[in-house]
């Protein structure tokens, strides 16, 4: 016996019979609606907590992109929300001191299996 490639949909031909149709689940690409907070103060002294809403987050695998920040397998329990702790470092690499994110806007994303969203922003605001 040998497998040939069936000429129409997904199945698969085994000695000139036809498979099933194999299901396909398309996902939406996840979509932000609003970063809540929007801003907080920088540095590591001042820890947040975000909360992205939007739909099209992955119960887990979901990964938040915050400037040049990637946070990995973040969960969403509702596929609306992900929580996360606001980066307020990044890793300088080897053993050289992490490096603090200074004020300014950074782009924050959500990607997944279903791909990437649109960015919204987040204010780092010098501190108080």
């Amino acid at each position: 016996m040998s497998w040939l490639p069936a000429t129409v949909g997904l199945g698969l031909a085994l000695a000139g019979v036809t498979a099933c149709h194999l299901p396909t689940m398309a996902f939406a690409a996840p979509v932000i609606t609003d970063i809540v907070p929007a801003s907080g103060p920088a540095g590591p002294a001042y820890p947040i907590q975000a909360t992205i809403r939007g739909t099209g987050f992955t119960p887990t695998g979901n990964v938040v992109n915050f400037g040049p920040v990637r946070l990995r397998e973040l969960p969403s329990i509702d596929g609306t929300t992900i929580t996360f702790g606001v980066p307020k470092q990044m890793s300088s690499g080897g053993e050289v001191p992490p490096i603090v994110l200074p004020p300014g806007e950074y782009l924050v994303t959500v990607t997944n299996v279903a791909g990437t969203s649109n960015a919204v922003t987040f204010s780092l605001t010098r501190t108080p």
